[in-house]
């Protein structure tokens, strides 16, 4: 068993970086809007480029996982 969770480690690695990362901008995203009072489209598009980037996390850790030398 250990030597089976030693060959998926790279991916439990890049799950947790992922993970916390989120974690991180999900927390502070949820500070700023604490103090919004009122939501516009501006604010809108705003808030649908910085999901657009949270969603974009996974792909370049993936890379980073499965090419580690490159």
């Amino acid at each position: 068993m250990i030597t089976a969770l030693y060959k998926i480690l790279p991916k439990i690695v890049s799950w947790m970086i992922n993970f916390f990362t989120i974690c991180i901008i999900w927390v502070n995203h949820h500070r700023l809007f604490e103090t919004i009072k009122s939501f516009n489209n501006t604010l809108f598009w705003l808030n649908a480029n910085l999901i657009l980037w949270v969603c974009f996390i996974p792909f370049p850790t993936a890379l980073i996982r499965d090419y580690p030398n490159n």
